[in-house]
Order: C-alpha cells, then structure tokens, then sequence
C-alpha cells in the first residue's frame, strides 16, 4: 500500500492543491484508498469539508487499515461544524 502523505510530495502543504489532486488522481488504479485519502486531504484545504468527508469515508469503505483516515474525518467534520460527529 502506499503510504498517503509521501506521493505527493508535500504539494498540500506548499499549498500547491491542484497538483496534489492531479497527483492523487493518477494514484487511483494503483491504489483507491490512498487516492481517496490524498483527494479528500486536497478538499480539506479547499475549504471544502463535506466534500473531504466523502472522500473520507470512500478511503475507509476501500482499506480500514489506512493510517489516519479517521483523524482526518473528525477534522472534516468539526470544519463543517459537526462537532458530535468528529467524537463518533
């Protein structure tokens, strides 16, 4: 499995968003979960909560064991103002 935050290179976090989602997308057939993950990341730092939070789940319906997932979903949540469900 690959290892989400390491095949983007760190674009997220240089603000670099639209080649972290190409990125992210290329990384689909290879690995769905970690795509998910990366994209739902890439919403996250749009301002786009809801949108992460689909991501989100998809990452977690694809691999449960993905690193992370569910920390990032309680953030996507509270920045959407759920704080009840990011303590679920």
């Amino acid at each position: 499995m690959l290892v989400p935050e390491s095949i983007d290179g760190g674009l997220i976090e240089a603000g670099r968003l639209d080649e972290a989602e190409r990125v992210y997308l290329a990384a689909v057939d290879r690995d769905r979960a970690v795509a998910s993950f990366g994209l739902g990341r890439v919403a996250l730092a749009r301002g786009r909560p809801a949108a992460a939070e689909r991501y989100f789940w998809k990452a977690l319906l694809d691999s449960k064991h993905l690193e992370g997932v569910r920390d990032w979903l309680a953030v996507a949540r509270l920045d959407r103002g759920d704080a009840d469900g990011a303590l679920a």
